[in-house]
This record gives C-alpha cells, sequence and structure tokens, in this order.
C-alpha cells in the first residue's frame, strides 16, 4: 500500500513537470515572436525600392519608404541657409561666413581670426591660406568672395615691438631679430629695398608678402 508521503512525492513532481512544460511553450513562443520581427524588418527594408512593384496578377504595389532614422544625416549645409551672393571679405562677420559651403562656427572664427592677425586682406586668395580651410572648400566658395580694399593695419617697421612683429602671420621671429639688430645701431630702414638687405635670403618670399603692410614712416604721430 502507497503511503502518504509517497502520493506526495508523487504529485509534487507531477507538478513541477507540468510547470516546466508550461516554461519551455513560454520560451518557445516568445523566440517565434523575436525571430518574426527580425523577418519582418528585413522584408521591409527589402521591398523598399525606388520605383512601384506589381504583383502576378498585375496588381501595381506602391514602394515602401524606408523610415528615416535609418537614413545617415548630411553634413551638407541645408540649401536654404546657403547663399549664391558675395560677401566681402573685409567686412563680413561670422554669421555672413557660414552662410558659404563648407563654412561653419569652426571655420570662420579661423578666418576672422586670420583677418585680424594680417591685419585685413589685400588678395582673396589669403583666405585659402587659413589653417583648418580645405582648399576644396576655398575652390567652392571664391567666386562668392568679394576684395573691397581698405585701409589694412600697417607695420609701422621702423619701431614696432618686436614681440609685436614676430606675431605678424607673415614674420618670423628670425626676420624680427634681424630688424631689432639693425635698428639698435641707431639706424632706420628707409624703404623695402632696405629692408630685403637685412633680411636672408631664404626669406625674401615672406617679405615680398609682408610687403603691402609695411610703412617706413620715422616718427610716430
Amino acid at each position: 500500500m502507497i503511503s502518504k508521503n509517497s502520493s506526495f512525492q508523487y504529485l509534487i513532481t507531477i507538478a513541477i513537470s507540468i510547470l516546466m512544460w508550461i516554461f519551455f511553450l513560454i520560451i518557445q513562443q516568445k523566440a517565434w515572436v523575436i525571430d518574426s520581427s527580425i523577418t519582418d524588418s528585413i522584408n521591409y527594408i527589402s521591398t523598399d525600392t525606388s520605383e512601384n512593384t506589381a504583383d502576378s496578377n498585375n496588381v501595381v504595389i506602391p514602394a515602401r519608404k524606408i523610415p528615416s532614422v535609418l537614413h545617415t544625416p548630411s553634413r551638407t549645409k541645408p540649401k536654404h541657409q546657403q547663399t549664391k551672393d558675395t560677401i566681402k571679405i573685409n567686412q563680413a562677420d561670422s554669421i555672413e561666413w557660414q552662410k558659404l559651403y563648407g563654412i561653419g562656427p569652426y571655420r570662420a572664427g579661423r578666418i576672422l581670426n586670420f583677418r585680424e592677425a594680417l591685419g585685413g586682406f589685400v588678395s582673396i586668395d589669403q583666405v585659402n591660406e587659413t589653417y583648418g580651410l580645405p582648399d576644396s572648400v576655398f575652390q567652392e566658395i571664391k567666386n562668392q568672395l568679394q576684395l573691397v580694399r581698405k585701409e589694412v593695419t600697417p607695420i609701422y617697421i621702423n619701431f614696432i615691438s618686436y614681440d609685436s612683429l614676430y606675431k605678424h602671420p607673415y614674420v618670423t621671429k628670425q626676420m624680427s631679430y634681424f630688424i631689432m639688430k639693425y635698428r639698435s645701431q641707431n639706424k632706420n630702414i628707409n624703404d623695402f629695398s632696405e629692408l630685403k638687405e637685412i633680411i636672408l635670403k631664404k626669406d625674401h618670399q615672406r617679405l615680398q608678402k609682408v610687403k603691402p603692410y609695411l610703412n617706413f614712416r620715422i616718427y610716430k604721430d
């Protein structure tokens, strides 16, 4: 005769078996749902085309669009924010520069800083010398740049300090040193040809670029 304890253990075993079977069915059901969602997503994308398709009965099926979240956002400035108008490179502020193709706040700031360091642009090609500005961007916007000459910030070569002189983008510390040394001998630099004799030949190309900014006045106002 079966004892009560044996009957109780038998019932527990059956109950555990049933629970395990239910758990197994739940797991299978979830796996099927996940698998179906993945399959639907793949089918959704694969059936998205740029043209309409037709089934076997010649019924036209409109193409479905892939959600915009699947598209990589464009880094190009929106067309409505760009301009084809010209800007005056010596007067334009940061906002005006940013309306040009490929120019954001960072590059606009670089251009303005370079313009200030130079003392103003004397040619459109100088914009292309801006650090961090790709030549491809410059070539794209070059026809939109307008040079309206204004009085540049002069370099008074006969009394400018060493620290101020070498900070100019076209002047090296060595060039500044030779100029200061020449002036220390109580000599004024009267013209460009005299200055050229002071500077080493290897820096003559730089000197030519700085020429439009030079002022050989001997006395301050």
